[in-house]
């Protein structure tokens, strides 16, 4: 499955942008900011992910994921540890199962994994993030038309062109007219003793 991109949007969103470098900007801008508000990555799966954590000192490792499909391989202190010693959980929660505590140093753990949710099970997320290119794309459209920003407009076509894209703050604050939606996939970190 790959990335939600610019041709997943619709038409009427699309013409909104003077061209599609604007257009994946926006969607750029608008996936980063759901991301940061789920603390990972979400869609697609992706195969291979290479994290590097800093050791929780606890015997439960929380690695920041929402979907964990394979745990591929973990070093811990520059040891490389045997997976089969190792049990995990789908939300990305990692015992060894001796019981012993994970390392308690900075940047100690490495893992290889294999996370994310496919295109159909994250259908209402991919959703979420057309919506929200929308909102961007309404709110930077009317902005530049009532402060006089906006440099060109065609009428019958639906083109509109606008100087100062600030897609970064509008992804920001359309996150929250889809926020019921990415709370579902949202990584909350797991405090243990």
């Amino acid at each position: 499955m790959a990335e939600i991109g610019i041709d997943d949007l619709p038409a009427a969103t699309r013409a909104r942008f003077v061209d599609d470098d604007a257009a994946q900007a926006a969607l750029d801008a608008v996936l980063a900011a759901a991301r940061h508000h789920c603390g990972w990555h979400v869609s697609p799966v992706k195969t291979g992910d290479v994290l590097t954590l800093d050791g929780p000192g606890v015997s439960v490792l929380d690695l920041p994921t929402g979907k964990l499909n394979a745990l591929t391989s973990v070093t811990e202190d520059e040891t490389a540890l045997d997976v089969t010693k190792l049990t995990w959980s789908g939300r990305g929660l990692v015992r060894k199962k001796s019981g012993a505590r994970w390392s308690c140093h900075y940047r100690s753990i490495v893992a290889t994994i294999t996370h994310g949710f496919t295109e159909a099970e994250a259908a209402d997320w991919r959703r979420a993030i057309v919506a929200m290119v929308d909102a961007v794309s309404q709110s930077l459209t009317a902005e530049a038309e009532t402060s006089g920003a906006l440099k060109r407009k065609k009428v019958d076509d639906t083109e509109y062109e606008w100087s100062d894209q600030d897609f970064a703050e509008s992804a920001s604050q359309a996150v929250y007219s889809v926020s019921a939606v990415l709370d579902q996939y949202r990584c909350e970190t797991v405090l243990f003793a």
